[in-house]
Order: structure tokens, then sequence, then C-alpha cells
């Protein structure tokens, strides 16, 4: 910056002209601070499409829940937690859990292998309108930031002229229906605060923290204890433009589904009334039914295309793991 704001003695002044060009200089500075931390912190963020280039020690690394919530609404709580329930290495307390060095370094291996995973899968499924903004802090573990769609939100916090950080915050909301005393079904409608510490003299993420602020609670109308349909879903604003992770369309969730009620309903008739359903010929029009009945949707949601090796790799999965029965 050129050009500096001057200190005087403003009983000098007679009129007003000296301070609006003061004004309108103050606001040209602040445009240039403003313009030069919104580069900064960009250039700490990944969206999806960076992940695939990256090997984190793990993903959601602060252990909590709230720590990946917009993620798992969209990828599904089933792939965020092959990576995110494993104990790292470095949390290990060999006392209490009697835990040998073997151990420890296998554990940190599976945890690296499980998040590579789901990175891959975020790489995947992430499409341009439900992006996500992520960042590698200090122990090089990847944190879910906000959605890009929430990126009005971010803001720039300084403590004070003496502090060792600069904070990056931004925000999203999420809803969430619960079942109650009484019958009742309840509901919670949480502001998901994320803070990132960057380090003033390095440029180095020093750490990112996920706090939770309640905006509301109350009873759920029309809806009690037992009702199925509850909903879970985060959102990008309270009003407006609205971004809710319900509206995208998982159609993965449902063709597991189908994979897995059907080899139970197999296996059921196989294990009560000896009928042999699973031929080769079932199964092969069973395999072909899905893949017409979810190519597009598939297509359009996750960016890549069904093809009968990905249904066949499923199918596989839940015989093994869920469904044994003679063939």
């Amino acid at each position: 910056m050129k050009e500096k704001l001057v200190v005087t003695n403003y009983d000098n002044f007679k009129n007003a002209d000296f301070f609006i060009n003061q004004y309108f200089q103050a606001e040209q500075m602040m445009k240039e601070v403003n313009d030069f931390f919104g580069s900064f912190y960009m250039s700490k963020l990944l969206t999806a499409k960076d992940l695939i280039n990256y090997h984190p020690n793990s993903f959601g690394a602060d252990g909590a829940y709230k720590s990946i919530a917009w993620t798992n609404k969209i990828v599904g709580w089933y792939t965020c937690d092959k990576c995110h329930d494993y104990m790292l290495s470095k949390n290990y307390d060999k006392k209490s859990w009697n835990t040998t060095d073997e151990e420890i370094e296998k554990t940190a291996k599976e945890v690296k292998e499980k998040t590579y995973e789901c990175i891959q899968k975020i790489f995947n499924m992430m499409n341009n309108e439900y992006d996500c903004y992520y960042v590698l802090d200090e122990n090089n573990n990847l944190c879910e930031f906000i959605p890009v769609s929430a990126k009005d939100s971010i803001k720039v916090n300084f403590k004070n002229k003496k502090s060792d950080n600069i904070i990056i915050e931004g925000y999203f909301y999420e809803y969430y229906e619960f079942g109650a005393q009484w019958g009742n079904c309840e509901y919670t409608l949480d502001k998901i605060i994320r803070k990132i510490y960057i380090n003033r003299y390095t440029n180095n993420v020093v750490k990112v923290e996920s706090d939770i602020k309640e905006i509301s609670r109350g009873k759920v109308g029309g809806k009690d204890y037992w009702s199925k349909d509850k909903l879970n879903y985060c959102s990008n604003v309270l009003d407006g433009n609205v971004l809710r992770t319900d509206s995208f369309d998982k159609c993965e969730e449902l063709l597991n589904n189908d994979i897995y009620n059907k080899l139970n309903e197999w296996e059921y008739n196989y294990k009560y009334h000896q009928e042999k359903n699973n031929t080769k010929e079932n199964i092969d029009q069973f395999k072909d039914s899905l893949l017409k009945k979810y190519f597009d949707r598939y297509k359009k949601s996750y960016n890549q295309e069904l093809t009968i090796d990905i249904i066949n790799k499923k199918f596989d999965y839940y015989t093994e793991k869920y469904c044994k029965f003679d063939t």
C-alpha cells in the first residue's frame, strides 16, 4: 500500500473534506486486506476433486461425530465409519489397553488404508452442488470444514495483535429428529461452527475445531417416538437459497438395500421352504434389473457409470458377510 492514513489534530480542520478522502482511503485499504485474506484461506482449503491427491493419516481427526457432519450425510455414515472409528496409534494407552508396538503399527496402517478408501468414495460421490471444503491439520489429518455452498459464512478473526494464530471461521446447520419421553418426537437445530487456526508466522494449520451452538429444540408435530421417517440432515443456510443434504439422491444406499433384502429373501426361502432361488439365471436377471433401475441416477449422483462389475462386488460382499447359504 503506497499511502497511509494521516493522524492529525482534528481542531486544525474547518470542514469534512479531508476526512472524506481519509474514509475512502481506509475503505480501499480494507478491501486490499480482505482480498489478501480471501486468497490466503482459499489456498488452505481442499475440495472433493483435490482429495484423491492426498494421503492423510486419518479422516475426522478429532473423533467427534459432528466433525464430519456434512460428509456423512452425503457419502454415508458407513463409508466414513470405516476410518472414523479406528483409534489412531498415537491415542493408544499401553497401560490401559495392553497394546503392543506391533498392534499400534498395524492399527495406524489400517487407519490410513481405510481413510484413503473413504477419500476415494468422497472423490467419486461429491458433485459440484454438494461439495465440501476440507483442510489438512499439522498432523496430516484430514478435517471437514464447511460445505462450499456455505462459503459466504467464512470470516477471518484475530484474537489480538499479539496472538500467534489467525482464525478462519465458517458454519452451517444440522437438523435432527429423535424419539423422546412420553411417546413424543423431538428435534434439535444446531449451528455447527468450524474454526481453522493458522500460525501467522509459518502459515501452517495448527488445529481445526468443531463447536456446536443449539439454535432451537422442541416437539415435532405429527410424529411420535415410533416414527420411522425421522429427519436428519444438514443445510448450508437457515433461509433463502437453502441446500439440504436430504435432497441428495443416495441411490447407492438404495442399491445396497435392494441387494441385501433380495439375498435375505432367498436365504429365508431356502432355509424354511427349501426353495433354491439363488440360481445363476435368477442372480443374473436380478443384477440386470439393478443396472437398469439405477444406471441414470448413479451417474447423476456420483459422477461415474454404474457397471455390472460394481454390482458384482457389492453382491459378493453382502453374500459373504450377511447371507451365507448353499449354492
